[in-house]
């Protein structure tokens, strides 16, 4: 980002903020020059929206939002200006159509992509569209890659299971984490990274890291946000939630015993806690 704009993080910019006739022009200025370099085109006639919120870790930044339908290009005078990163981007909801290095790209709601951030490029959200975004520094990223060549401008599927993890990670530090000290911001830093690098296709050595890490990580939190969903469901098992995550009831208890608990301990918190919470109700 320029020094044009004063950041606090997360920062949240709405073009409801404004009256609806700037709203383009103002995503234009403080979006397309100030956070990004982008010329921006809408598709459509309606009233144009965006309503992004940006965070910022330690070394990489993240997006989350939505926008209306528009066409984000990058020409080589404002590509020259860029910072030197690589972007990372997922479609949420609605379809994403990428260019770059004469690739083209169809991304739809679940798949992602991987762009060089200060080459040429063409980027249009379709259909009301929500995603989100990571900056990388390129400098660290690029060598984890196994095949970099060939990793620019091309769909990454919505089944890859890193992807997944990242999308449902990413979810999860912007709702729930309070990132209070330098040492934690870091570590959730390096689990982003990890599991990007493994949905883009890591070098063997950047794989075998970066499961132990990031992956196991996403997977923990992952069995303890399925647990938090269904722990008072009568029918909810060990082998039901290793089903529902693809891996195996095993696994999962050896997730869990690196944190010093189990799956029976994990229900059994969070039972006694609502019945707590019960029994304390005034309504109940």
């Amino acid at each position: 980002m320029t020094n044009s704009v004063t950041q606090h993080y997360p920062m949240r910019l709405s073009t409801d903020a404004f009256p609806e006739a700037m709203r383009l022009a103002a995503w234009r200025e403080i979006y397309g020059r100030n956070v990004a370099q982008f010329e921006i085109e809408p598709l459509d006639d309606l009233p144009f929206h965006a309503d992004v919120t940006f965070h910022q870790l330690a070394g990489i930044g993240f997006a989350v939002g939505s926008r209306s339908d528009a066409n984000y290009l990058m020409t080589p005078a404002l590509a020259a200006r860029a910072r030197d990163n690589v972007i990372f981007g997922a479609v949420i909801q609605g379809t994403g159509a990428i260019s770059q290095f004469d690739r083209e790209a169809i991304i739809d709601a679940g798949s992602a992509v991987l762009l060089s951030g200060n080459d040429p490029s063409a980027f249009a959200l379709r259909n009301r569209g929500r995603g989100l975004t990571l900056s990388l520094p390129r400098d660290s990223f690029v060598p984890m890659i196994a095949n970099p060549n060939r990793a620019f401008a091309k769909a990454i599927p919505a089944s890859t299971a890193a992807l997944r993890h990242l999308i449902e990670y990413l979810a999860i530090v912007q709702a729930d984490f309070e990132l209070a000290s330098a040492g934690l911001t870091h570590v959730v830093s390096q689990h982003i990274t990890d599991l990007a690098v493994l949905a883009v296709g890591a070098t063997q050595e950047t794989a075998e890291v970066a499961s132990r890490r990031g992956l196991r990580a996403a997977r923990v939190l992952a069995i303890r946000r399925e647990v938090d969903r269904r722990f008072s469901d009568p029918d909810f098992s060990l082998s039901v939630l290793a089903s529902q995550l693809g891996i195996t009831p095993r696994y999962v208890q050896s997730l869990l015993a690196e944190n010093d608990t189990s799956f029976v301990d994990e229900v059994i918190q969070r039972r006694l806690k609502r019945a707590r919470e019960m029994l304390c109700s005034p309504h109940l």
